[in-house]
């Protein structure tokens, strides 16, 4: 009987160790796949809460503007609505809603999906839910869906100048060192009066 090659008996002996790390590998390429698609869902979702806070916030500062106009004859009222604060109709979280819409995702349902956030600054709180499954079909977690929150607050651009005696007029100091002087019993003229972005800024916050 002759004996068995050495060579054969090594190449036995290594074919079982080059099968577990193929395998390694590729369990390894599997899991980093995994990942890489949860992350891609989660991004989305967080993008998603952004664009919807921030849509929320630039309607709620539309509404300020438009109430600051309106009520250009009752100088009380000036102070707050120059630094953004006064109620908002919770129908601004009807932009929110539609730009989650547009993200895949669907804001929640009644006030945990967006909400009139408390405090001394107008702004919007949302969270949203990714409408794409996290995960991969080789995986059972089809069925989770990211959530992601985010809130967007209105800032001031302007300030209120001193008027002159009796003057009457509606004095604004803004950012970029622009200013407006407002008789409030003149009739606006286009480019008379300044935009919802001249007077307030919209931001992402914690």
């Amino acid at each position: 009987m002759r004996a068995a090659a050495p060579g054969g008996r090594e190449a036995g002996q290594a074919l079982p160790i080059y099968l577990t790390a193929v395998a390694g590998l590729l369990f390894l390429a599997f899991a980093f796949f995994v990942v890489a698609q949860v992350a891609v869902v989660r991004n989305g979702s967080q993008s998603a809460a952004d664009a919807a806070a921030l849509a929320a916030a630039r309607d709620a500062r539309e509404q300020l503007r438009g109430r600051l106009i309106n009520q250009l004859s009752v100088p009380p009222s000036w102070p707050a609505l120059v630094q953004g604060v006064g109620l908002v109709d919770p129908a601004a979280c009807q932009q929110a809603r539609s730009f989650a819409a547009r993200n895949r995702s669907d804001a929640l349902a009644g006030d945990e999906g967006c909400h009139p956030i408390p405090g001394p600054r107008t702004g919007f709180g949302v969270k949203v839910r990714a409408r794409k499954g996290i995960g991969s079909t080789l995986l059972p977690i089809e069925d989770k869906h990211a959530e992601a929150k985010a809130t967007a607050v209105i800032r001031p651009r302007c300030v209120l100048l001193p008027p002159p005696p009796n003057d009457g007029h509606l004095h604004l100091g803004c950012a970029g060192g622009r200013s407006w002087d407002i008789d409030p019993h003149a009739p606006a003229v286009p480019g008379s009066l300044p935009s919802a972005a001249d007077l307030y800024a919209v931001r992402l916050t914690d």
